[in-house]
């Protein structure tokens, strides 16, 4: 069964989003999956698993037509607070996503497929909601910072206890299996390091060698789609030509 925050997960949540550095963190996200989805403006996005609403309020400010699901109802009453019913936050499974087919120009999941019961059911419902790209934001499992966390889940009730960590050529996997040979790229993001400064870090030359690191605490994938349509058989009338004498 997924994960879900409950009341005390939901708070600790929210904490941790509110302090500086970790806000920081979570808007390298956003500015990574914004940048690799490139989305039109006034095109529609869904955010899979748009917990507080960060995400949400950023794309909204883009001028983008977005949209959430979550399946917390703790983390929808913040979210909903936060962006004042700006925008539409539905409740509901991440395996089952209650939208059409291509109903969304872009789709993104940030460190949703961790609390997934099946990451792969998760993926290709989000390929069918939407028309043209999605976004997949997973904690490395291959970054330093991440095998902490796991440790760390191990030996005390933590929430990265609950999560299953992810390496950039499995979600390629996943999606290729669901979709075929599309275009795929990905891209991770740094958090801040104690010995480099924030200033050497907005060096253009060394953030792009950063992006392309393997074991960067969170990675990007964007997978350009085939829009996808869900078929039904149809029954066919044939009319047979009655010979005489039969």
């Amino acid at each position: 069964m997924s994960y879900i925050f409950d009341f005390n997960n939901s708070q600790l949540y929210k904490k941790w989003a509110e302090d500086p550095l970790n806000a920081k963190i979570i808007t390298k996200q956003i500015e990574l999956a914004y940048n690799m989805l490139a989305p039109i403006p006034g095109a529609s996005i869904l955010d899979i698993g748009c917990k507080l609403g960060y995400h949400l309020e950023f794309f909204i400010k883009k001028g983008l037509n977005a949209a959430g699901i979550e399946a917390s109802p703790y983390l929808i009453d913040i979210a909903t607070k936060k962006l004042e019913n700006k925008v539409d936050i539905h409740k509901g499974v991440f395996e089952d996503l209650p939208f059409k087919d291509n109903s969304f120009d872009y789709s993104l999941l940030i460190t949703a497929l961790e609390f997934t019961e099946n990451p792969i059911k998760t993926v290709e419902e989000a390929c069918r909601v939407t028309k043209d790209k999605i976004f997949i934001g997973i904690l490395n499992k291959y970054a330093v910072k991440n095998i902490e966390r796991k440790i760390k889940g191990i030996f005390s009730d933590t929430i990265y206890k609950k999560a299953r960590f992810f390496a950039i050529w499995e979600i390629n996997n996943i999606i290729k299996s669901l979709m075929g040979d599309i275009p795929i790229t990905w891209k991770t993001s740094y958090q801040p390091l104690p010995l480099i400064k924030e200033s050497t870090l907005k060096n253009e030359n060394l953030e792009n060698i950063l992006r392309k690191n393997p074991f960067g605490a969170f990675a990007g994938i964007t997978a350009v789609l085939k829009p996808t349509f869900r078929t039904a058989p149809l029954k066919l009338k044939s009319l047979t030509k009655q010979t005489a004498g039969i």
